[in-house]
C-alpha cells in the first residue's frame, strides 16, 4: 500500500472514532447572539472575541460559523477576499496571540484578525499573515516598532484599568512618534472597561471621559483611523455613549451556545455505610445506585463540584457524590433502577437556569463563567449542531 493510501486509511479510521465526551456548539444560537448584539447598539460594529479557544467553545468551529458574517455573506458564497468586501455590522475577529491567528488562517478563515494580547517585537516583524493587526500597549513598544516597517496595529490607551496601554500623559509623545514615522500604520485605537458590570457607574463614566479626551487628542492628526473600540460585553450598554465605531463581544456571544455530553460508563448498587471516591468524602446513608461518567477534572468537570454539583440524565438532575477524579465523576442515580451503560449524560447544560449550567457551576465554585468554560480541554471534539 502506498504512503498516500496508508494516510488516507488512517484518517478514515480517525473519523469513525466515537468519543466518550462531546462538546456541542449551537451554531444557529451563536449567529442569533451576534445579530442581537448588533441590534443593541445600532451603528456600532461587533468584533467577536475568539481568544482562549473561543472561551472554550472551539476556536476554529466558532470562527467557521461566524466568518461569513464578518466578511459579508456574498463574499463567503463567491470566495472573494474578505478585505475587498464591505462588512455588514461586524468588524474583525479578536484573538490573543499569533498562534491563534495562525490557526485561523490555516483553516481558511478570511476575516480580519486583531491580536489583542502582547506580542514580542520579533513576532510582529516576522509576521507574514495577511489582514492581521497587532496591538501596541506601551510607549516603549511604540518606540521600538518604529525602527522598522511593520504591519498595521491598534494602539491601546489606559483609561483607568491600569493593566496595559498608554497613560493620557503619554499620548502627546506617542503622536509625535507616529507623525515622524510614516512607515507604520495606525489602524485602530482601543481601551478596556474595568467595571462596566458594576452597580455604580462612576468609574465607567470616568473611563468614558478619559477615552473621549484621548480621541480628541488623536483626531486632528489621524482623522481616518479605521477602528476605535472600548466597550466589551458588559459595556455594550455604554457603546453609544463613547466615540467608538466598534465593540468587542466575548462572553455574551456564547450565551446558551454550549452543551457538554457524555455517557454512563458504569452502574452499581452500594450499601449503607459504603464510601465513594478519593478521601472517603461521601458515605452512603442508604442503599444507593451510583453511576460513573468518563469525565473528570481533566475534562473540565471542576473538582470544586465534588459532593455539590449535578449532571442531567434523562429528565433528572443527578447529584455528584464523592470527589471528582481526574477522569471519572460519580453520581447518584438511585432514581433510575433501570439505568443502562451508554445512556446519555449532559454534563454542561445550555440552559442558564439548570443547576449544571455554566452560570450555576460558576456560582457553586465561587468563580466566573469564563474560568469554567476555558477549562474544557481543546482536544475534546467540538460538534456544530
Amino acid at each position: 500500500m502506498s504512503l498516500l493510501r496508508t494516510l488516507q486509511s488512517f484518517k478514515k479510521s480517525l473519523s469513525s472514532y466515537q468519543p466518550l465526551i462531546e462538546v456541542r456548539i449551537d451554531g444557529e444560537k451563536l449567529i442569533r447572539n451576534l445579530k442581537e448584539y448588533q441590534k443593541k447598539a445600532p451603528g456600532v460594529n461587533v468584533a467577536p472575541v475568539l481568544k482562549s479557544n473561543a472561551y472554550g467553545h472551539g476556536l476554529v468551529p466558532v470562527a467557521q460559523t461566524l466568518d461569513p458574517f464578518i466578511c459579508g455573506e456574498s463574499s463567503f458564497l463567491r470566495k472573494e477576499k474578505c478585505e475587498d468586501k464591505k462588512r455588514s455590522g461586524a468588524s474583525f475577529f479578536v484573538v490573543d496571540s499569533v498562534y491563534e491567528a495562525q490557526q485561523l488562517r490555516r483553516e481558511g478563515i478570511r476575516s480580519k484578525i486583531v491580536i489583542l494580547g502582547y506580542t514580542p517585537l520579533s513576532n510582529i516583524l516576522s509576521n507574514r499573515l495577511k489582514n492581521v493587526a497587532f496591538t501596541i500597549t506601551s510607549l516603549e513598544e511604540l518606540k521600538t516598532i518604529t525602527l522598522k516597517k511593520s504591519p498595521s496595529f491598534h494602539l491601546k490607551i489606559d483609561t483607568g484599568m491600569h493593566r496595559q496601554g498608554l497613560l493620557l500623559q503619554e499620548i502627546e509623545p506617542a503622536i509625535q512618534i507616529l507623525k515622524a514615522n510614516p512607515n507604520i500604520h495606525l489602524e485602530g485605537l482601543c481601551s478596556h472597561f474595568a467595571d462596566a458590570d458594576g452597580e455604580d457607574e462612576k468609574f465607567t463614566q470616568k473611563q468614558i471621559h478619559a477615552w473621549k479626551m484621548a480621541m480628541e487628542l488623536f483626531k486632528p492628526y489621524f482623522p481616518t483611523i479605521e477602528f476605535t473600540h472600548l466597550a466589551n460585553t458588559a459595556g455594550v450598554k455604554f457603546a453609544n455613549q463613547v466615540a467608538a465605531n466598534t465593540m468587542r463581544v466575548g462572553l455574551g456571544l456564547y450565551a446558551g451556545v454550549l452543551e457538554m455530553h457524555s455517557v454512563v460508563s458504569g452502574v452499581k448498587t452500594i450499601e449503607p455505610g459504603d464510601y465513594v471516591g478519593y478521601g472517603c468524602t461521601f458515605r452512603a446513608g442508604k442503599i444507593m445506585r451510583i453511576a460513573t461518567i468518563p469525565a473528570g477534572f481533566f475534562e473540565g468537570v471542576d473538582r470544586r463540584l465534588s459532593n455539590q454539583g449535578f449532571v442531567k440524565i434523562r429528565d433528572r438532575f443527578c447529584p455528584i457524590v464523592g470527589r471528582v477524579s481526574m477522569n471519572i465523576t460519580t453520581v447518584d442515580v438511585s432514581a433510575f433502577p433501570d439505568l443502562e451503560l451508554g445512556e446519555k449524560v449532559i454534563i454542561r447544560s445550555a440552559n442558564s437556569k439548570d443547576p449544571n449550567s455554566v452560570e450555576n457551576i460558576a456560582k457553586m465554585c465561587n468563580t466566573v463563567p469564563y474560568e469554567i468554560l476555558i477549562h474544557i480541554p481543546a482536544q475534546l471534539r467540538r460538534v456544530l449542531i
